[in-house]
């Protein structure tokens, strides 16, 4: 890239909403530079939100980045070698821990269920199920998170994610549409569409993380 590209990419994400995203294999393709420009996107790759919840990279990251927006989109390789209630802890364990680093508005994007798999389709929706009601709860146990935490559905681009014996692979026609689907739901977590939301009013993230995990129990 030379010295006039990166003077343009900087310019052009002048005033773009900082969010980080936080995924698995299926935005391995990413590239920022060719996304909107809406937004300034930096991802970190994790295979799974076992490794999510325990990483001190992401703890860097988020400190570092101080983005407005947390996407998440994993536990695909997580459904396909543990138990739902593994995964189901994990990411009640991955979101303590953004809750007691940060103020960034969370969203978690379901599992995409596959075109060919009947039984991992039903792994995957008890875990998309469960962490669904885990948001609801959470948002019912504290007022400031409803404009906070929310969760995105992926379940259309089912009929392009096929399980085959190398795993579960998802077309580029899958790829590209999870992309569209990840403009929507940034766009959803920032609440683009509605007044701007005054956080100053938040507790601090400890209290609200121990509010939630009492609420869960």
């Amino acid at each position: 890239t030379n010295k006039n590209e990166r003077s343009h990419r900087n310019e052009r994400r002048l005033g773009s909403r900082k969010c980080l995203l936080i995924h698995d294999s299926t935005f391995d393709g990413f590239d920022s530079n060719k996304f909107t420009r809406q937004f300034d996107i930096t991802t970190l790759s994790i295979k799974k939100v076992a490794y999510a919840a325990k990483s001190k990279l992401l703890k860097e990251k988020v400190e570092k980045e101080r983005p407005e927006c947390i996407y998440i989109h994993l536990g695909l390789h997580d459904i396909i070698s543990s138990q739902p209630e593994d995964v189901i802890k994990s990411f009640k364990d991955l979101l303590d821990v953004l809750l007691n680093i940060t103020y960034a508005s969370i969203c978690f994007s379901s599992i995409v269920p596959t075109s060919s798999d009947e039984q991992l389709n039903k792994k995957i929706n008890i875990v998309n199920g469960e962490v669904k009601k885990m948001i609801t709860s959470a948002r019912k146990a504290d007022e400031d998170l409803k404009d906070v935490l929310f969760t995105y559905c992926n379940d259309s681009v089912g009929w392009l994610n096929k399980k085959t014996v190398e795993g579960v692979i998802l077309s580029d026609r899958g790829k590209k549409t999870m992309w569209i689907k990840l403009v929507d739901g940034i766009r959803k977590t920032l609440r683009l569409d509605r007044p701007k939301f005054n956080r100053n009013s938040h507790s601090n993230s400890r209290s609200r993380s121990s509010q939630i995990n009492s609420n869960n129990d």
